[in-house]
């Protein structure tokens, strides 16, 4: 594993008590003063930006957040260095972004009004002293317990007129929220913040952005040229009136926008004034004390029934328009989504919800409230019952109990392969996505088949191979991958990739290998392979607090566990497993990374992933934090005759799309196909090491039967 980690002890007089993210410049942890106890944000700087224009970007950033003091703007405490890189000390805000917040669908109404009107307050102070935020965005305002929002970072906020931090055609922010004179090459002022503003109101009430192009040469050319569909055409509850004060922020000519933000908040009082909440009488005109929990006794008119079913493999139909989910008996009836409105308490619990190789909308009581991965929040112990959908797929309801030990779930979908698909729609589809097409998936376990199918068992072997390389620049190696073939023809494949400095990493990884073989045979369950992996965490961290010569170090880690007829997997980190069917290659894991994130969120291709400067920021892994969130397949993956399972460590997969994979894949011989793999990390210059597993899947009458035996492999 490169360096990059967010893995920190201290900074200064702090005392690290955790990673909080990465940005564009830097990292951001969370931590305590030793001294005072105070609880504050760290944003350090990175090396790589560390020079130039990101340099004077962060100077930049401290030098106008400390100038400031408002009750909605975070405040800054201490500007200092840490080896050499500057770090902004600042008030650590509790609570989700807004952003984190639509996970879970859209804001109700008169909270985001509310919402908006503190954000346009904040907006206005920076503006009546010159100051331009430029940055304005769901991720830069963060929701308080008590549901009172805060900005956050003023990385290339400026004085109107300031050329300094920009150069002749440079794009400076998020292109989702750029102002259409921005990308004209006009000088700025305050307006442009005025139409962030409405970008930011539309994604509240609506769940998704105004413009969704996949490139900033996409985006510019819809804020440019395209009109955004009107809020109240995306949800039919919405009142017209939401239409004209977006319309009024997001004017291309900024003349005939609101000019300042009082006659923004303005709009919104009255917008508030005239606007009933949804089942209830008109608000009063001077609203009282604003919180979420406040507004959610108010607002819920009926206690909400959540039915219960078995969650099984999610399935999905072809691609031909599916029938729309039942609309709710009366119109006037509010579902009340735990996580968009209630409180912040100790035992809220965030779950996240994905799919592989797509995205699905999200439904709960016939309401869409988001699209895959989705974030829900909930208090632990509830149940809670999801409808998944997607356009060709079967629709499926998923049903989870909120559990500290399982925060993630991975599910799989399922094609209707009996309904035709038009070959150009298929096309289109394709296209627009950029994803590739799933092989035909798996029926589910359980007994439940596929429509009209009957399911066919074949008794299934299991043969693995798996190799590790220092790669053609290290000395050391700190991967490790170990496959164990179980009694009843089970086999467990575990590849961890090492980080902390040389003995350090390799010491983590191995730790950790060893942890999952010595649970390999009771790894029956998706909670299994997760209380596995916690294991594994903490063994680290007491090796840790035995041997100061070991602080810092952790690894990644991905396990692959086949019995019978099905496969679990859990992963933290960046290490990945695919799989191979029917000539196509399937990534069935996805990184727990600062560019993944990027990706997610649409700010950077996937093809670009790879060679991006921060590829190798992981967000999570085994020995940092005292508790780790391992994701999990939902429901068993169905194995066919003929799968192959691939197991990689970045070293290869930064090198090479997934694609490439595919002839050393080809190979019939694991032992050899491994060996193609690694020549290819070799032929590329392998700066990192460089490890792969592969796993077999044979009916009994092909397979090669093995011993129970542990295969380790160290450098």
């Amino acid at each position: 594993m490169t360096s990059g980690t967010p893995t920190r002890t201290a900074i200064g007089p702090y005392r690290i008590t955790g990673f909080l993210g990465a940005g564009g410049m830097g990292m951001v942890w969370r931590a305590e003063h030793r001294d005072i106890g105070r609880d504050v944000a760290i944003k350090r700087l990175s090396e790589s930006a560390s020079a130039g224009i990101p340099l004077e970007r962060f100077r930049n950033e401290a030098r106008l957040h400390g100038t400031l003091n408002h009750p909605r703007i975070a405040q800054l405490y201490d500007f200092i260095e840490d080896d050499g890189l500057p770090c902004i000390v600042m008030e650590y805000v509790a609570g989700p972004t807004i952003e984190e917040q639509l996970r879970g669908g859209p804001i109700p109404l008169h909270t985001a009004i509310t919402i908006l009107e503190m954000v346009s307050d904040a907006v206005g102070y920076l503006h009546q002293r010159g100051i331009i935020h430029r940055d304005i965005k769901p991720s830069n305002v963060k929701l308080r317990p008590d549901g009172s929002p805060v900005l956050l970072d003023f990385g290339i906020a400026r004085a109107e007129g300031d050329p300094r931090l920009t150069r002749t055609g440079m794009i400076i922010g998020s292109p989702h929220t750029i102002a259409p004179e921005q990308f004209e090459g006009k000088s700025l002022d305050g307006r442009a913040d005025i139409w962030a503003l409405g970008v930011l109101f539309y994604e509240m009430v609506t769940g998704r952005p105004p413009f969704t192009g996949e490139s900033i040469a996409a985006l510019a050319s819809e804020i440019l040229h395209s009109t955004p569909v009107p809020p109240s055409h995306r949800l039919k509850l919405l009142p017209a009136r939401v239409d004209s004060v977006v319309s009024r922020c997001m004017q291309r000519d900024r003349a005939a926008r609101f000019q300042n933000t009082g006659e923004l908040v303005e709009a919104l009082r009255e917008l508030r004034r005239v606007t009933p909440p949804t089942g209830e009488s008109p608000a009063p005109t001077q609203p009282g004390p604003f919180s979420l929990a406040s507004l959610r006794r108010r607002l819920v008119p009926a206690a909400i029934v959540v039915g219960i079913f078995s969650a099984g493999l999610v399935t999905m139909r072809a691609l031909t328009p599916t029938p729309a989910l039942p609309k709710p008996a009366h119109d006037s009836t509010l579902v009340v989504i735990p996580n968009v409105d209630a409180p912040a308490q100790a035992n809220q619990l965030t779950t996240r919800i994905s799919i592989v190789d797509g995205s699905a909308d999200v439904f709960i009581g016939g309401r869409q409230v988001g699209t895959t991965p989705y974030v829900h929040s909930a208090p632990v112990g509830t149940s809670v019952t999801l409808t998944l959908r997607r356009v060709g797929f079967h629709d499926e309801t998923v049903t989870f109990i909120v559990s500290d030990n399982q925060r993630e779930y991975t599910l799989v979908m399922q094609r209707d392969a009996s309904v035709p698909v038009a070959p150009a729609f298929l096309g289109l589809i394709g296209w627009f996505r950029r994803r590739r097409k799933m092989p035909p998936a798996p029926a589910a376990i359980g007994g439940a088949g596929v429509t009209g199918e009957r399911a066919i068992i074949t008794p299934l072997r299991f043969r693995a191979a798996a190799r590790t390389d220092v790669g053609c620049v290290r000395d050391g190696n700190e991967d490790a991958v170990s496959v164990v073939f179980v009694p009843e023809g089970g086999v467990v494949a575990t590849l961890c990739d090492g980080m902390g400095g040389h003995a350090a990493g390799e010491v983590a990884s191995d730790l950790a290998i060893k942890t999952i073989v010595e649970h390999a045979a009771q790894l029956d369950t998706s909670a299994a392979l997760v209380s596995a992996v916690d294991a594994a965490n903490r063994r680290i961290r007491r090796a840790m607090s035995r041997d100061h010569a070991l602080q810092g170090m952790g690894t990644t880690c991905v396990v692959l566990r086949l019995q019978g007829q099905s496969a679990l997997c859990a992963h933290v980190g960046d290490s990945r497993a695919y799989l191979v069917r029917d000539g196509g290659i399937y990534r069935l894991t996805e990184d727990h990374s600062h560019v993944r994130d990027l990706v997610r969120d649409g700010a950077l291709a996937d093809q670009d992933a790879r060679h991006h400067p921060d590829k190798n920021v992981i967000l999570r892994a085994l020995g940092p934090a005292e508790h780790v969130e391992a994701t999990t397949f939902a429901s068993p993956l169905q194995l066919r005759a003929g799968d192959r399972f691939l197991l990689s460590s970045d070293g290869l997969h930064d090198l090479a799309d997934d694609q490439e994979f595919l002839p050393a894949l080809a190979i019939d011989d694991p032992e050899t196909a491994c060996g193609a793999l690694i020549t290819l990390a070799r032929d590329r210059g392998a700066p990192d090491n460089v490890t792969v597993c592969i796993v077999d899947v044979q009916p009994i009458h092909d397979a090669r039967v093995a011993e129970t035996r542990v295969v380790e492999a160290l450098a």
